[in-house]
């Protein structure tokens, strides 16, 4: 693993090993003085020098936040929000790809005519 920053030693120092516990962006930025984008960055680093870092980004607010992934189920659970965004995004790739670039506006205005109707 590469050698990490004192940013990024401190940032990783306040995330939880294990999903029971997690650190919301906000308390890492409280005790950092970091803002948000810039944590955001780091997360990153880290898990681009193999740190298992996750997140729950739904649900109630004490249940959100980041968390080191010890088991597999962890992972899977901090990975599926990501999954679900990969999903959506493709489907808005998938419909702007195929959007009439000519005709759009027609057609929009065809149907809103017959919706009055």
């Amino acid at each position: 693993m590469e050698k990490l920053t004192i940013i990024e030693k401190g940032v990783l120092d306040l995330i939880p090993r294990g999903s029971q516990t997690k650190a919301s962006i906000n308390y890492i930025s409280r005790m950092t003085s970091l803002d948000k984008r810039s944590i955001y960055e780091v997360v990153n680093r880290l898990r681009s020098k193999g740190v298992p870092v996750c997140a729950k980004r739904n649900g109630i607010e004490k249940d959100r936040g980041y968390y080191i992934a010890k088991t597999d189920e962890e992972r899977d659970e901090g990975l599926a929000a990501y999954k679900s965004q990969i999903v959506d995004m493709q489907k808005m790739v998938y419909q702007v790809e195929n959007a009439d670039l000519e005709c759009w506006e027609y057609r929009l205005n065809a149907t809103e005519s017959k919706e009055v109707s």
